[in-house]
């Protein structure tokens, strides 16, 4: 009786584990839940960067990721009838924290490229789209019949209809299919079972001995030449299409102008948009270490092609020059001071609108 009751309960509990990992909301919430906690019981995943929970070498888990109390520098109250759309990734949706930020805009709406979301158009006023995505993900943007099926502004219905600003990025429902079956189940399970604080300096000494006395590391991660740096191994590995050094066509390059174009087309004379722009985020790789390997050039071949329609928000060449860090050491993102570099290109488009 007493092993009938014991495996009942691991069944129970394991049912229960199984249900938790699998809602995605539920998973959110309790990651940022955790992550504040300061005890042994406490998660990391979010504290340090991404690349070092990847791969947990000690060296590089910094307190200082300048991502806290995130600010830009500038602040604009003087609003105009400019209401901003962001198609987008994180690089927006976990920074961006006020409409302020932007020049004249008295709105602001963002949402992920392939999530269905139909925001209000509110013809009144002055609409300006915006197409953001980081270089390693720009390939998403071919699949344009996908995003302007999902992404259909409609006109307000009433008074009470318009456009609302997402201060703090809302994951929309899933289909019922993936929250019982979640697409990151097995990352979720982790996180419940071993992400705890006080298992972390077992993590590192693991990571350590592997790095340092068999010179391995999370197939995740590259480090970069001088050792500051962590990277994305799908950015620098020349065999993924993401890589800064993938050896992409120029039968690649123009689909892609073909589907930003057919985006722009769609979107300013048959939805009514006044103005769209596209910016496409460098990946670190390509800014701090282009050495590695031989770049492919993306983003000139790309925002420099004269068949492009859509106007740019170029920030590669200001990257460039950059003398201070721009992204992370642990992270796939930009910090504070990549964020108002781009943010002052934006604003000069903004400006002149």
């Amino acid at each position: 009786m007493r092993k009938r009751w014991l495996f009942t309960f691991i069944g129970l509990l394991f049912l229960a584990l199984y249900t938790m990992s699998s809602n995605t909301h539920l998973m959110m919430d309790l990651l940022e839940k955790r992550s504040k906690v300061s005890s042994a019981f406490g998660a990391d995943r979010s504290r340090y960067g991404d690349l070092y929970y990847m791969c947990f070498l000690p060296q590089y888990k910094s307190s200082n990721r300048l991502l806290e109390n995130i600010k830009p520098d500038s602040v604009f109250d003087k609003k105009r009838e400019i209401n901003l759309y962001a198609i987008c990734n994180s690089y927006l949706l976990s920074f961006i924290q006020t409409p302020k930020v932007f020049a004249g805009v008295k709105k602001y709406w963002q949402e992920r490229a392939l999530n269905p979301q139909s925001p209000v158009l509110d013809t009144t006023q002055k609409n300006i789209l915006l197409l953001q995505v980081t270089e390693r993900s720009v390939m998403m943007f071919l699949y344009a019949d996908r995003i302007i099926k999902n992404f259909k502004p409609h006109a307000p219905q009433g008074p009470s209809d318009t456009l609302k600003y997402i201060n703090k990025y809302e994951i929309p429902p899933f289909p019922l299919k993936e929250q019982i079956f979640s697409p990151r189940l097995n990352e979720a399970l982790e996180f419940n079972l071993f992400d705890y604080r006080f298992i972390t300096p077992v993590k590192e000494l693991k990571a350590t001995i592997n790095h340092k006395f068999f010179g391995r590391i999370s197939p995740g991660v590259v480090i970069s030449p001088d050792n500051k740096y962590l990277f994305l191994s799908s950015t620098v590995k020349k065999s993924a299409i993401s890589s800064s050094f993938y050896p992409l066509s120029d039968a690649q390059i123009n689909k892609l102008i073909a589907s930003f174009n057919k985006l722009y087309t769609h979107y300013k004379e048959v939805v009514g948009f006044d103005e769209v722009y596209l910016s496409i985020i460098p990946n670190p790789v390509t800014i701090v270490a282009p050495e590695m390997d031989t770049y492919n050039n993306l983003l000139p071949r790309i925002q420099q092609n004269p068949d492009l329609k859509v106007p740019t928000i170029d920030v590669y060449e200001k990257f460039k020059q950059a003398r201070q860090p721009i992204y992370q050491y642990a992270d796939t993102h930009w910090n504070n001071r990549g964020l108002n570099l781009w943010l002052e290109e934006v604003n000069k488009k903004l400006i002149n609108n």
